[in-house]
């Protein structure tokens, strides 16, 4: 998924709960601080009954490729600068933006 351009800026907090979608609800929470280190937590709902095989994460242009977590270990996104989670229930991203621009290029 991607994040609207207004919750990808230095300062932003943002709150998605229980949205529905196929795979059962997903609630989405994260901010970025004025220094651009950002966070974000994904959590679905382990039983339901048809989960995804996985969650896939863009991160924003302007994200560093190096120094990403994913629940607190170094992750390397793949070349278009996607994470790929495991159908876990919970996962944490950390990330930080590059210079002073917004999360879009």
């Amino acid at each position: 998924f991607g994040l609207p351009a207004q919750w990808c800026r230095r300062g932003a907090k943002f709150r998605v709960e229980k949205t529905p979608t196929r795979f059962g609800p997903v609630s989405l929470r994260g901010s970025i601080d004025a220094r651009g280190r950002g966070k974000i937590t994904v959590q679905t709902d382990p039983a339901w009954p048809q989960p995804a095989e996985q969650i896939r994460i863009q991160l924003p242009p302007t994200a560093r490729r190096t120094g990403v977590l994913l629940n607190r270990r170094p992750v390397k996104p793949d070349t278009e600068g996607v994470l790929h989670l495991s159908r876990k229930a919970y996962h944490q991203l950390s990330f930080t933006l590059q210079g002073k621009h917004r999360c879009h290029s």
